[in-house]
């Protein structure tokens, strides 16, 4: 299976509190994620559990300030991971 998100995709949280995770991938393969921007998430913002030959590039990542919490990417279980031209803050 292939998945590519690309061109400025932005994925923006109000209720950031309700939401774990922004995006999570598991078991996945053969990713391809392109400009894409996430806010407010509450926790992790982006999460590869067990994944394979993943490339993520042009990712912007902004936590509110007053998150206890937050992860910009997190990976476990996976392999063949790249991850480029990534822009984490608060």
């Amino acid at each position: 299976t292939h998945v590519l998100l690309q061109e400025q995709v932005k994925l923006l949280w109000f209720n950031w509190w309700a939401n774990m995770q922004a995006i999570t991938f598991h078991r996945s393969k053969k990713l391809y994620i392109k400009n894409l921007e996430l806010l407010n998430s509450q926790q992790m913002h982006m999460a590869f559990t067990e994944c394979y030959n993943v490339k993520v590039t042009g990712l912007k990542v902004t936590a509110p300030p007053e998150s206890p919490n937050t992860d910009g990417i997190h990976i476990s279980a996976s392999s063949q991971i790249s991850v480029k031209n990534v822009a984490i803050m608060t």
